[in-house]
């Protein structure tokens, strides 16, 4: 376990006492999508519960070829440090949606999602394939189609010790055409050989032609019970317009995926149209662990019941027969705030974690932060919020806005029609989801669309809920009379992203520091300029920058950046691991002329330490 310093972020505690005794501990941020400026929606994360340091997000991207968009994955085998990227045929020539990613109880990745298909009867359809991987996410299987046309697919893995152990499901939405109506059906996949083979759909709701259903996040409970929920709405647009509420529902299977209960109703979400775009379905999580909260299942969900949208939940102790009153998770949200995308999880300690996009405090035209909120108390009460992202982001910049042209979206006898789309156009609040998970040591790990910069990019970091009295507490004094040293030969510097501004000439450089030493590095940690050019003979030394936002306030020669608050809760840069990332500003006196820097960098490393 690393060592805690007394200067570690602490957040202010909510008002009950039975939660005042608890704080965050927040590690840097780190961005899993460097594949491009292009914009990543719909995000989903896994853990893998057979290797601590590997996860997996699953991501829609505008990365198809020909226009459009394809599902990628995003896996790093080192704790968030690196990631790798994949991408799947059927994605890339086809495109597609919905990526749903998850881990079989031995460590297999499971990756499902939809792509265009031709159906046996020359009719475009949506096809849903499945993929597996055997180390983590670098490398996939050929697709398995399950067939067509299906939406909406759901997947979870039974991670407890049941007879189900190790079973797939994979909830989905398909419709038949009842004369005039629609019937929205809800039916499930089920694999018992680690998605080799699968059977279903099992169908387990219908709306009868009367009302649009869909199917959200499924569940585990200790005993392999399956818990899924589904929302309904009106499908009709006459209707939808003088009823925009929604009432979710839930049916439950001791059988593995063979027969339901009959549907039974949880609540009703107030909808008034003030932003029906921020609309996101209701979430849920269960504690399936041992302890006080077993088998306790958790709602949160979007309602307008006091004016903008909020975060409201509930829960539910004996599966589902009476549920908690609806409340705010956040009674001190501004009036003016909109609260959206959440989702929720619980960590094998039963702590619940909830995470949200939130307005409050943002500048630009619908900005948002990602807010990130706790309960040790079974939902009984929740510590203050905090806000989770680094920078706000600004989804109106112009990667979420870049056209997506679909040639062949249809065509008559003498005509083609041509549609165009954009990553904001049709996810304005990043996704039908966001992800969120935990790890074998508790710590949460959110997957977020980022758009700081402008365009949607995976986010994650990892953040914790622990006692004051189980930190273990350095003395900064102990150090601070130790000399830094020169580190540089234990850095090496990395780049995230760069955005340039042509009409100022200003650059915002987005540097992480890598420890590729096999010591510990310890605060302070300062980078510093000593000069400008090529080489020795420092070559177009003319062409320098003047620096914008050195930590010293300096503009050029022994400018620095202090990188001491980019370490986490712990302030340490142990072996192989990134820093969270600083952004250099600077103004380019000649932006054609790519400027030189002469670093050195300066910490404290753990011989030193201990003298």
């Amino acid at each position: 376990m690393k060592f805690l310093l007394v200067f570690m972020l602490v957040v202010s505690f909510s008002i009950s006492a039975q939660t005042n005794g608890y704080t965050y501990l927040l590690e840097p941020e780190f961005i899993a999508s460097k594949d491009g400026n292009m914009a990543h929606m719909e995000l989903m994360i896994a853990a893998n519960p057979a290797d601590q340091g590997n996860f997996l997000v699953g991501a829609i991207t505008s990365a198809k070829p020909s226009g459009g968009f394809a599902c990628k994955t995003y896996a790093t085998l080192d704790d968030g440090n690196t990631w790798s990227e994949a991408s799947f045929t059927e994605q890339m020539e086809n495109g597609g949606a919905d990526p749903q990613v998850y881990f079989g109880k031995n460590g297999k990745a499971y990756f499902a999602a939809l792509s265009s298909v031709t159906r046996s009867d020359g009719r475009p359809g949506t096809g849903l394939f499945f993929y597996t991987s055997e180390d983590g996410g670098k490398s996939w299987s050929v697709g398995k189609s399950l067939g067509a046309s299906y939406d909406h697919p759901q997947l979870v893995v039974d991670h407890t010790e049941s007879k189900f152990a190790g079973n797939i499901y994979i909830g989905v939405l398909y419709s038949e055409i009842m004369g005039p109506k629609l019937d929205y059906k809800l039916g499930l996949f089920i694999s018992e050989d680690e998605g080799v083979t699968f059977e279903g759909p099992v169908e387990f709701a219908s709306g009868k032609g009367e009302i649009g259903i869909n199917v959200t996040n499924l569940l585990v409970l200790s005993d392999g019970t399956l818990f899924i929920p589904f929302p309904d709405f009106e499908y009709i647009p006459p209707k939808r317009e003088q009823n925009p509420n929604s009432s979710t529902w839930f049916v439950l299977s001791n059988d593995g995926g063979r027969t339901f209960t009959e549907p039974q109703k949880i609540n009703t979400q107030i909808s008034k149209n003030i932003n029906p775009q921020l609309n996101t379905m209701p979430v849920f999580a269960v504690d399936n662990k041992p302890g006080k909260y077993r088998d306790r299942i958790y709602m949160v969900f979007g309602d307008e019941r006091t004016g903008n949208c909020r975060i409201f939940f509930t829960y539910t102790s004996d599966r589902g027969e009476s549920w908690s009153e609806p409340k705010l998770i956040d009674n001190n949200a501004p009036d003016a705030s909109i609260q959206y995308q959440q989702m929720i999880f619980v960590n094998n300690q039963g702590v619940v974690g909830i995470t949200w996009y939130d307005t409050r405090d943002v500048v630009s035209v619908r900005g948002y932060n990602q807010y990130f909120i706790a309960s040790v108390d079974g939902g009984a009460s929740f510590l203050s919020p905090i806000k989770i992202s680094g920078e706000e982001s600004k989804p109106l910049g112009s990667g979420n806005l870049n056209y997506q042209v679909f040639a062949n979206s249809f065509r008559s006898t003498d005509t083609l029609f041509m549609g165009m789309i954009s990553p904001m156009s049709r996810w304005p609040q990043g996704g039908d989801y966001m992800g969120l998970t935990a790890d074998a040591d508790g710590y949460f790990h959110p997957a977020w669309a980022d758009s700081r910069t402008g365009t949607y990019q995976i986010y994650t970091r990892k953040i914790k809920v622990v006692e004051k009295s189980e930190l273990l507490l350095g003395n900064k004094t102990n150090i601070s009379h130790i000399a830094t040293s020169v580190i540089t030969d234990k850095i090496d510097l990395i780049t995230d992203q760069t955005n340039f501004n042509a009409a100022t000439s200003e650059a915002k450089i987005s540097i992480r520091l890598k420890n590729k030493s096999k010591e510990n590095i310890y605060t302070p940690i300062r980078v510093k300029i000593t000069d400008f050019g090529s080489g020795p003979a420092k070559a177009f030394k003319e062409f320098a920058p003047v620096i914008l936002n050195a930590s010293n306030a300096e503009s050029g020669i022994n400018a620095e950046f202090d990188y001491s608050d980019k370490l986490g809760s712990d302030n340490i840069l142990i072996p192989g691991e990134l820093s969270g990332a600083s952004i250099w500003k600077m103004k380019m006196s000649d932006p054609v002329q790519v400027p030189y820097f002469h670093i050195t960098v300066e910490g404290i490393i753990e011989e030193s330490r201990q003298q």
